[in-house]
Protein backbone atom coordinates (compact mmCIF):
# COMPACT_ATOMS: atom_id res chain seq x y z
CA UNK A 1 0.00 0.00 0.00
CA UNK A 2 1.52 3.57 -0.86
CA UNK A 3 1.99 5.76 1.52
CA UNK A 4 -0.09 9.37 1.75
CA UNK A 5 2.75 12.07 1.15
CA UNK A 6 0.12 15.13 2.17
CA UNK A 7 -0.16 12.98 5.93
CA UNK A 8 3.46 11.83 5.64
CA UNK A 9 4.38 15.60 5.57
CA UNK A 10 2.05 16.80 8.29
CA UNK A 11 3.48 13.91 11.11
CA UNK A 12 6.52 15.06 10.42
CA UNK A 13 5.93 18.63 11.23
CA UNK A 14 4.14 18.26 13.41
CA UNK A 15 5.77 19.59 16.73
CA UNK A 16 6.47 16.71 19.76
CA UNK A 17 5.86 17.34 23.19
CA UNK A 18 8.97 18.41 24.11
CA UNK A 19 8.92 21.47 21.65
CA UNK A 20 8.56 24.53 23.50
CA UNK A 21 4.77 25.76 22.50
CA UNK A 22 5.81 29.69 22.65
CA UNK A 23 9.49 31.48 22.22
CA UNK A 24 11.35 31.85 25.45
CA UNK A 25 11.71 35.29 26.62
CA UNK A 26 15.44 36.77 26.99
CA UNK A 27 14.26 39.69 28.99
CA UNK A 28 11.13 41.80 30.38
CA UNK A 29 8.27 43.27 27.73
CA UNK A 30 9.39 46.46 26.27
CA UNK A 31 6.29 48.04 28.61
CA UNK A 32 7.75 46.73 31.58
CA UNK A 33 11.30 48.62 31.19
CA UNK A 34 9.45 51.75 29.81
CA UNK A 35 6.62 51.69 33.01
CA UNK A 36 9.87 50.64 36.15
CA UNK A 37 11.81 53.49 34.24
CA UNK A 38 9.25 55.91 34.72
CA UNK A 39 8.59 54.91 38.76
CA UNK A 40 12.33 54.99 39.12
CA UNK A 41 12.55 59.02 37.86
CA UNK A 42 9.29 59.19 40.10
CA UNK A 43 11.13 57.75 43.22
CA UNK A 44 14.34 59.22 42.43
CA UNK A 45 13.10 63.00 42.85
CA UNK A 46 11.45 61.32 46.10
CA UNK A 47 14.31 61.67 47.77
CA UNK A 48 14.90 65.64 47.42
CA UNK A 49 11.14 65.85 48.45
CA UNK A 50 12.26 64.01 51.54
CA UNK A 51 15.03 66.31 52.83
CA UNK A 52 13.13 69.31 52.50
CA UNK A 53 9.97 67.87 54.33
CA UNK A 54 11.80 66.66 56.92
CA UNK A 55 13.18 69.93 57.98
CA UNK A 56 9.81 71.28 59.10
CA UNK A 57 8.23 67.42 59.73
CA UNK A 58 9.23 64.31 61.67
CA UNK A 59 9.30 61.18 60.52
CA UNK A 60 6.39 60.52 61.34
CA UNK A 61 3.99 63.34 60.51
CA UNK A 62 5.94 62.95 57.00
CA UNK A 63 4.85 59.42 57.22
CA UNK A 64 1.20 59.55 58.43
CA UNK A 65 0.66 62.19 55.82
CA UNK A 66 1.98 60.64 53.27
CA UNK A 67 -0.10 57.39 53.42
CA UNK A 68 -3.12 59.57 54.04
CA UNK A 69 -2.65 61.16 51.01
CA UNK A 70 -1.99 58.19 49.24
CA UNK A 71 -5.16 56.34 50.99
CA UNK A 72 -7.28 58.43 49.85
CA UNK A 73 -6.15 58.19 45.83
CA UNK A 74 -6.18 54.53 45.87
CA UNK A 75 -10.27 55.02 47.21
CA UNK A 76 -10.81 58.23 44.67
CA UNK A 77 -9.24 55.42 41.82
CA UNK A 78 -11.35 52.59 43.19
CA UNK A 79 -14.61 52.94 42.06
CA UNK A 80 -13.24 54.64 37.92
CA UNK A 81 -11.63 50.66 37.48
CA UNK A 82 -13.09 49.18 34.61
CA UNK A 83 -12.31 45.23 35.85
CA UNK A 84 -14.31 43.39 38.18
CA UNK A 85 -13.98 42.17 41.80
CA UNK A 86 -10.95 40.03 41.93
CA UNK A 87 -11.61 36.54 43.45
CA UNK A 88 -10.91 35.96 46.61
CA UNK A 89 -8.95 33.11 48.00
CA UNK A 90 -8.37 31.48 51.97
CA UNK A 91 -5.51 33.69 53.07
CA UNK A 92 -5.70 36.83 51.45
CA UNK A 93 -6.68 38.88 54.13
CA UNK A 94 -3.71 38.48 55.91
CA UNK A 95 -1.22 38.65 53.15
CA UNK A 96 -3.02 42.16 52.34
CA UNK A 97 -2.45 43.11 55.88
CA UNK A 98 1.09 42.14 55.56
CA UNK A 99 1.17 44.05 52.26
CA UNK A 100 -0.04 47.09 53.80
CA UNK A 101 2.29 46.84 57.42
CA UNK A 102 5.64 46.62 55.11
CA UNK A 103 4.67 48.03 51.61
CA UNK A 104 3.26 51.32 53.42
CA UNK A 105 3.94 51.56 56.77
CA UNK A 106 7.08 49.33 57.49
CA UNK A 107 9.07 50.81 54.77
CA UNK A 108 8.18 54.63 54.52
CA UNK A 109 8.63 55.06 58.54
CA UNK A 110 11.88 52.95 58.43
CA UNK A 111 13.93 55.16 55.55
CA UNK A 112 12.51 58.51 57.08
CA UNK A 113 13.89 57.84 60.35
CA UNK A 114 16.79 56.73 59.54
CA UNK A 115 17.52 59.25 56.77
CA UNK A 116 17.78 61.51 60.09
CA UNK A 117 21.14 59.37 61.37
CA UNK A 118 22.84 58.10 58.46
CA UNK A 119 24.18 59.86 55.22
CA UNK A 120 22.14 59.76 51.79
CA UNK A 121 24.90 57.57 50.41
CA UNK A 122 24.66 54.93 53.50
CA UNK A 123 20.61 55.17 52.88
CA UNK A 124 20.99 54.54 49.03
CA UNK A 125 23.76 51.94 49.76
CA UNK A 126 21.76 50.11 52.27
CA UNK A 127 18.18 50.59 50.05
CA UNK A 128 20.49 48.80 47.43
CA UNK A 129 20.56 45.40 49.35
CA UNK A 130 16.64 45.41 48.45
CA UNK A 131 16.51 43.56 45.28
CA UNK A 132 19.55 40.79 46.91
CA UNK A 133 16.71 40.20 49.67
CA UNK A 134 13.66 40.06 46.89
CA UNK A 135 16.26 37.48 45.11
CA UNK A 136 16.46 34.97 47.97
CA UNK A 137 13.10 35.72 48.92
CA UNK A 138 11.64 34.89 45.36
CA UNK A 139 14.03 31.97 44.66
CA UNK A 140 12.97 30.34 48.83
CA UNK A 141 9.25 31.57 48.20
CA UNK A 142 8.54 31.75 44.78
CA UNK A 143 11.15 29.31 42.93
CA UNK A 144 12.56 32.12 40.78
CA UNK A 145 16.01 31.70 39.77
CA UNK A 146 18.71 33.88 38.77
CA UNK A 147 21.39 32.11 37.10
CA UNK A 148 24.86 32.80 36.55
CA UNK A 149 24.19 36.07 34.74
CA UNK A 150 21.74 37.01 36.91
CA UNK A 151 24.01 36.86 39.84
CA UNK A 152 26.83 38.47 37.86
CA UNK A 153 24.39 41.47 37.03
CA UNK A 154 23.57 41.52 40.92
CA UNK A 155 27.31 42.35 42.05
CA UNK A 156 27.75 44.44 39.38
CA UNK A 157 24.57 46.81 40.40
CA UNK A 158 25.52 46.51 44.17
CA UNK A 159 29.15 47.48 43.04
CA UNK A 160 28.35 50.62 41.07
CA UNK A 161 26.23 51.74 44.03
CA UNK A 162 28.73 51.71 46.06
CA UNK A 163 31.23 53.86 43.77
CA UNK A 164 28.12 55.85 43.45
CA UNK A 165 27.77 56.48 46.88
CA UNK A 166 31.47 57.10 47.34
CA UNK A 167 31.80 59.14 44.99
CA UNK A 168 28.92 61.15 46.44
CA UNK A 169 28.77 64.52 48.68
CA UNK A 170 28.40 63.37 52.33
CA UNK A 171 29.71 59.67 51.43
CA UNK A 172 29.40 57.11 53.86
CA UNK A 173 28.64 58.85 56.78
CA UNK A 174 27.10 57.53 59.60
CA UNK A 175 25.93 58.99 63.38
CA UNK A 176 24.22 56.38 64.59
CA UNK A 177 24.54 52.49 64.04
CA UNK A 178 21.14 52.11 65.32
CA UNK A 179 20.32 54.28 62.19
CA UNK A 180 21.68 52.28 60.08
CA UNK A 181 19.83 49.15 61.23
CA UNK A 182 16.20 50.83 60.97
CA UNK A 183 17.42 52.01 57.84
CA UNK A 184 17.66 48.29 56.92
CA UNK A 185 14.54 47.28 57.82
CA UNK A 186 13.05 49.40 54.73
CA UNK A 187 14.65 47.02 52.06
CA UNK A 188 14.17 44.03 54.59
CA UNK A 189 9.84 45.38 54.37
CA UNK A 190 9.65 46.10 50.92
CA UNK A 191 11.47 42.62 49.79
CA UNK A 192 8.50 41.10 51.51
CA UNK A 193 6.23 43.58 49.97
CA UNK A 194 7.14 42.23 47.07
CA UNK A 195 7.22 38.62 47.31
CA UNK A 196 3.85 38.86 48.96
CA UNK A 197 2.10 41.10 45.96
CA UNK A 198 3.37 39.18 43.65
CA UNK A 199 1.26 35.62 43.47
CA UNK A 200 -1.82 38.45 44.65
CA UNK A 201 -1.06 40.46 41.12
CA UNK A 202 -2.21 38.01 39.50
CA UNK A 203 -5.39 38.03 40.47
CA UNK A 204 -5.71 41.97 42.35
CA UNK A 205 -5.19 44.99 40.84
CA UNK A 206 -2.75 47.50 41.78
CA UNK A 207 -4.84 49.62 43.18
CA UNK A 208 -6.92 46.94 45.49
CA UNK A 209 -4.01 44.91 46.27
CA UNK A 210 -2.74 48.76 48.17
CA UNK A 211 -6.10 49.97 48.81
CA UNK A 212 -6.15 48.19 52.45
CA UNK A 213 -2.55 48.49 53.07
CA UNK A 214 -2.41 52.32 52.47
CA UNK A 215 -5.17 52.73 55.26
CA UNK A 216 -3.85 50.30 57.72
CA UNK A 217 -0.68 51.63 57.27
CA UNK A 218 -2.17 54.80 57.77
CA UNK A 219 -4.22 54.55 60.94
CA UNK A 220 -0.92 52.69 62.38
CA UNK A 221 1.37 55.60 61.78
CA UNK A 222 -1.32 58.45 62.14
CA UNK A 223 -0.96 58.79 66.07
CA UNK A 224 3.17 59.38 65.56
CA UNK A 225 2.27 62.50 63.16
CA UNK A 226 -0.32 64.08 65.90
CA UNK A 227 2.31 66.44 67.08
CA UNK A 228 2.66 67.58 63.16
CA UNK A 229 -0.61 69.04 63.15
CA UNK A 230 0.09 72.58 63.93
CA UNK A 231 3.01 72.37 61.63
CA UNK A 232 1.69 71.36 58.45
CA UNK A 233 0.37 75.19 58.71
CA UNK A 234 4.22 76.34 58.46
CA UNK A 235 4.31 74.62 55.33
CA UNK A 236 5.16 76.52 52.25
CA UNK A 237 4.35 75.90 48.34
CA UNK A 238 7.42 74.06 48.04
CA UNK A 239 6.56 72.22 50.94
CA UNK A 240 3.18 71.20 49.96
CA UNK A 241 4.05 70.22 46.18
CA UNK A 242 6.28 67.57 48.03
CA UNK A 243 4.18 66.20 50.06
CA UNK A 244 1.54 66.07 47.45
CA UNK A 245 3.66 64.75 45.34
CA UNK A 246 5.14 61.89 47.49
CA UNK A 247 1.38 60.83 48.30
CA UNK A 248 0.15 60.94 44.82
CA UNK A 249 2.70 59.88 42.69
CA UNK A 250 5.33 58.52 44.81
CA UNK A 251 3.10 56.26 46.64
CA UNK A 252 0.19 55.83 44.99
CA UNK A 253 0.62 55.97 41.42
CA UNK A 254 3.66 54.23 41.42
CA UNK A 255 2.66 51.51 43.35
CA UNK A 256 -0.07 50.32 41.15
CA UNK A 257 2.85 50.77 38.14
CA UNK A 258 4.49 48.17 40.30
CA UNK A 259 1.83 45.57 40.65
CA UNK A 260 1.27 45.95 37.22
CA UNK A 261 5.16 45.40 36.37
CA UNK A 262 4.48 42.39 38.85
CA UNK A 263 1.89 40.91 36.80
CA UNK A 264 3.95 41.13 33.86
CA UNK A 265 7.68 40.38 34.69
CA UNK A 266 9.25 38.08 37.40
CA UNK A 267 9.72 39.42 40.90
CA UNK A 268 13.34 39.92 41.01
CA UNK A 269 13.57 40.99 37.78
CA UNK A 270 10.80 43.67 38.70
CA UNK A 271 12.90 44.79 41.66
CA UNK A 272 16.57 44.95 39.80
CA UNK A 273 15.25 48.32 38.75
CA UNK A 274 15.55 49.40 42.18
CA UNK A 275 19.21 49.56 42.02
CA UNK A 276 18.62 52.79 39.22
CA UNK A 277 17.09 54.81 42.24
CA UNK A 278 20.49 56.18 43.50
CA UNK A 279 21.28 57.18 39.77
CA UNK A 280 17.82 58.76 39.15
CA UNK A 281 19.01 60.83 42.65
CA UNK A 282 21.81 61.72 41.26
CA UNK A 283 20.05 62.89 37.58
CA UNK A 284 17.76 64.61 39.50
CA UNK A 285 20.38 66.54 41.70
CA UNK A 286 22.17 67.33 39.22
CA UNK A 287 19.16 69.23 36.89
CA UNK A 288 17.66 70.98 40.19
CA UNK A 289 19.51 71.47 42.54
CA UNK A 290 23.16 72.05 40.23
CA UNK A 291 24.83 69.43 42.23
CA UNK A 292 27.18 68.28 39.56
CA UNK A 293 28.30 64.87 40.16
CA UNK A 294 31.79 63.30 40.61
CA UNK A 295 33.62 61.19 38.08
CA UNK A 296 33.20 58.36 40.63
CA UNK A 297 29.37 58.74 40.85
CA UNK A 298 28.96 58.72 36.68
CA UNK A 299 31.32 55.45 37.04
CA UNK A 300 29.35 53.86 39.47
CA UNK A 301 26.02 54.81 37.53
CA UNK A 302 27.50 53.00 34.54
CA UNK A 303 28.22 49.98 36.54
CA UNK A 304 24.73 50.15 38.51
CA UNK A 305 22.74 50.24 34.58
CA UNK A 306 24.99 47.61 33.33
CA UNK A 307 24.45 45.61 36.16
CA UNK A 308 20.71 45.96 35.67
CA UNK A 309 20.80 44.91 32.34
CA UNK A 310 22.58 41.91 33.01
CA UNK A 311 19.81 40.72 35.71
CA UNK A 312 17.21 41.50 33.12
CA UNK A 313 19.05 39.04 30.26
CA UNK A 314 19.74 35.80 32.52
Amino acid sequence: MSRDPERTWAAHETPTPLEPAVPVRTGPPWTVVVVMSSVILVWGAAFSGIKVLLETLSPGGLTAGRLVISAIVFTVMLPFLGSGKPRREPGDLWRLVVIGLTGAAGYHLAINWGEQYISAGVASLVVATMPVMVAVLAATVLKERLGRTGVLGVLVALAGVTLLVLGSEGGLQARSVIGVLVTLLAPACWAVYTTVSKPLSARYDGVRLNLLGAWLGAVIVLPLGFGDVSRLGSLDGRGWFWLLYLGIFSSAVSYVAYVWALQRWTASGVASFVYLVPVSSLVWAWLLLGEVPAPLSLVGGGAVIAGVILVQRR
